[in-house]
């Protein structure tokens, strides 16, 4: 998916389109380091849940 940002990115040269490649490389990042919830933390929290 970074990939198709990044291609995007290089075509139309706009600044948004690098943010949004930069956005998705931070995220995935975040995602790695995290994994998709923290021990201990409800699947509803991880997934913006509120009760």
């Amino acid at each position: 998916m970074e990939e198709e940002y990044w291609k995007c990115f290089l075509k139309t040269g706009k600044i948004m389109d690098y943010l949004y490649y930069k956005g998705t490389a931070i995220c995935r990042q975040v995602m790695e380091r995290y994994g998709e919830s923290r021990p201990g933390m409800k699947e509803s929290e991880a997934a913006g849940e509120s009760d």
